[in-house]
């Protein structure tokens, strides 16, 4: 069977169409981290802030961590605001994607968000441990 080159360009463009597509679709799958419904943050309890401390003290001592530094790291990059955005930052230790995807399973969380408060905790941790300066503004 002879194909006209109109159909073939045809063919090329409709498989040119799905294989964007399908790119397109895998992008929004690794950015849907950073959609969000709800832009407004909730209000933080004195309940949760306690219970992010605890976490992170535990982390300070499992990654041998200067007392207070961790805290200290978190509490200037979100002001222990899970939902804090800055730009590509999110959360709690203000991971860019690119970062979070090697360095949250790295510490033990593979596939959780950025805002899971834990995951960003020990992820944080986890990569001060092995290189103090990734957060040079804080």
């Amino acid at each position: 069977m002879r194909h006209r080159p109109r159909t073939l360009v045809l063919i090329f463009l409709v498989c040119l169409a799905a294989v964007w597509a399908g790119l397109s679709f895998a992008v929004s799958l690794a950015y849907a981290d950073d959609w969000r419904l709800d832009r407004t943050p909730a209000p933080v309890s004195t309940a949760y802030v306690v219970d992010i401390q605890q976490h992170i003290r535990d982390a300070e001592l499992v990654y041998r961590i200067p007392t207070g530094r961790l805290e200290q790291l978190i509490f200037c990059e979100s002001s222990f605001n899970p939902w804090a955005t800055n730009g590509p930052y999110h959360g709690l230790g203000q991971f860019d994607l690119r970062t979070w995807l090697w360095a949250a399973p790295a510490a033990g969380f593979p596939g959780a968000s950025r805002y899971d408060p834990v995951a960003a905790i020990w992820s944080t941790a986890w990569g001060w441990a092995r290189a103090p300066g990734r957060w040079p503004n804080c």
